[in-house]
């Protein structure tokens, strides 16, 4: 659910696993090559070395390549094993070329700094949404990997798992926008925009998320009073049975 860890605690994490005589390893796949902003590496703010790292999907932009980098002990260890590893697309020279090429455009066009700039711009924009729609229980992540937590309740944390399908469905279906759900209820809005995403992308995006949350809202407004309505009737009904019994009682005396 894009959680952002409390400071140092990555850190503790490494060292109980190294003390245990284990190795850690970073997914970068989603994250990695500057999405973050800040830095280059996911890992890198939480002050940690992995001892393996993996990487993949922006690597390419959209090519098949993908690539896994260890510790020099690490790979000596393999190669001592006497394993053999082979991969027939290993090191394939048009997606080596591909790869170089993405690393260039990030640096050339300055895709680290945009995703920062535009990353602060769009967490801002949600959190002003959220004083609206009690519907948004937090808004978190680092650059251009953020999160959404749609909630039923702010102080119970009740997940809105059918609220968040309803978004991603009509964020496709009505604005061409591509966002997923995630987290152990699914109820968190995924959004991981190419690294070219504006201000002007961000402001289409809060836009139609303003729709369809004002939507959800009446449908919830609508409901609660369809609730008191038919409690207001059940009431009167039983008033009046009670009456009638009272009638009958009186009479029957």
């Amino acid at each position: 659910g894009q959680i952002i860890m409390p400071e140092g605690y990555l850190k503790q994490v490494y060292k109980y696993v190294h003390d245990a005589g284990g190795v850690c390893i970073a997914d970068e796949v989603q994250v990695g090559f500057g999405r973050v902003g800040s830095h280059f590496w996911a890992f890198q703010p939480e002050g940690v070395e992995p001892d393996i790292v993996t990487m993949g999907k922006p690597m390419g932009n959209g090519h098949p390549v993908a690539a896994v980098v260890t510790t020099q002990a690490i790979s000596d260890k393999f190669k001592a094993s006497g394993m053999q590893y082979f991969n027939t697309y290993g090191g394939n020279p048009v997606s080596c070329a591909v790869a170089l090429a993405v690393l260039h455009v990030i640096e050339d066009e300055k895709l680290q700094e945009h995703a920062l700039r535009v990353g602060n711009y769009w967490i801002n924009k949600v959190k002003e949404i959220m004083q609206h729609f009690p519907i948004i229980g937090d808004v978190r992540g680092r650059g251009l990997f953020l999160g959404i937590d749609l909630v039923r309740d702010r102080n119970t944390r009740e997940p809105a798992t059918q609220e968040a399908q309803t978004v991603v469905r009509r964020m496709k279906d009505e604005a061409r926008i591509l966002i997923s759900s995630d987290g152990p209820y699914n109820n968190v809005l995924k959004t991981k925009p190419p690294m070219c995403f504006s201000e002007e992308n961000v402001d289409e995006f809060c836009s139609k998320l303003t729709e369809i949350l004002t939507d959800l809202q009446k449908v919830e407004i609508q409901t609660v009073l369809g609730d008191i309505i038919d409690n207001v009737e059940k009431s009167t009904t039983s008033a009046r049975d009670l009456n009638q019994n009272w009638g009958r009682t009186a009479a029957v005396s």
